[in-house]
């Protein structure tokens, strides 16, 4: 099947679904606002795909300073195991605990 319509930005796929275009692919980040107004609602909701992971690196040769460790140690604490975004989604009923932060709008 072709596409009708196809971009790389976020906002661009999420301006398309409002629009009526069709379904995007997206994160939560960038939609949790539409979703809690309604302008946008959740499909496909048992189909995701692997998760991507965030990673903090860092010379191999020396261990990092005090402040990029608290740096580290806050994104671990921070994104683990909900992130931010998603937690207000989470309680609305709008995002399933443990599914995939990028869904489908």
């Amino acid at each position: 099947m072709q596409a009708a319509f196809t971009a790389n930005h976020g906002l661009v796929l999420q301006q398309a679904a409002q629009r009526g275009l069709g379904i995007a692919y997206n994160i939560t980040f960038l939609v949790w606002r539409a979703l809690k107004e309604g302008t946008l609602v959740p499909v496909l909701a048992d189909w995701e795909l692997p998760l991507n992971y965030l990673s903090a690196p860092y010379p191999a040769s020396r261990q990092p300073s005090p402040k990029v460790r608290a740096l580290i140690d806050f994104l671990v604490a921070e994104y683990q195991p909900v992130l931010p975004w998603d937690r207000e989604l989470t309680a609305a009923g709008l995002l399933i605990p443990g599914q995939v932060a990028a869904n489908r709008y």
